[in-house]
């Protein structure tokens, strides 16, 4: 027999834990995301994949003169300025990358125990863990999947299976 803190305890962690899986597949899903625009933004500097204003790329036949002191044209002026927004976007995309594969890193050394803990339960108990934690299944839902309608059985596994992840 388990007491009730101890119980508490063990399946407060076991929610924490499958949030914690859940959010690791959300971050890993954001970080192939920004993978491919990090890719898609490299692309896009090396090809040079950059689009000018009309005016400033023909050529205009008025009697306006320009004065400038430096030895590039407008569209050059341009072309630069816009490669450097395209790295300076590269780089804010590879920091948020950086920052979200070290959550996830933080994340998957938490949920390391637990999972040991519960890779060691037979599948039976790790189906019935999953579909009370992860699915929030209620333990009568669970013990028609199982026991075929035992309520008395599916309490008593459960109770085994907490005591066995709390030691």
């Amino acid at each position: 027999m388990i007491n009730k803190d101890t119980l508490k305890k063990v399946e407060d962690r076991l929610y924490k834990y499958y949030r914690q899986l859940k959010w690791i597949d959300k971050l890993e899903y954001v970080c192939r995301e920004l993978e491919e625009q990090k890719g898609k933004i490299r692309k896009d500097i090396t090809e040079t994949n950059i689009s000018l204003e009309e005016e400033s790329i023909s050529i205009a036949y008025e009697e306006r003169v320009q004065n400038s002191y430096s030895c590039s044209s407008y569209a050059e002026n341009e072309v630069i300025r816009q490669i450097n927004n395209l790295e300076k976007e590269w780089k804010y995309v590879r920091n948020k990358l950086l920052k979200k594969k070290a959550k996830i890193r933080e994340l998957e050394r938490e949920v390391a125990p637990l999972k040991y803990n519960i890779d060691m339960l037979t599948e039976e108990s790790k189906k019935f863990i999953e579909w009370k934690y992860a699915e929030c299944k209620s333990t009568d839902w669970i013990s028609i999947q199982l026991y075929g309608g035992v309520r008395s059985t599916a309490y008593r596994r459960h109770e085994e299976i907490i005591k066995d992840i709390a030691q």
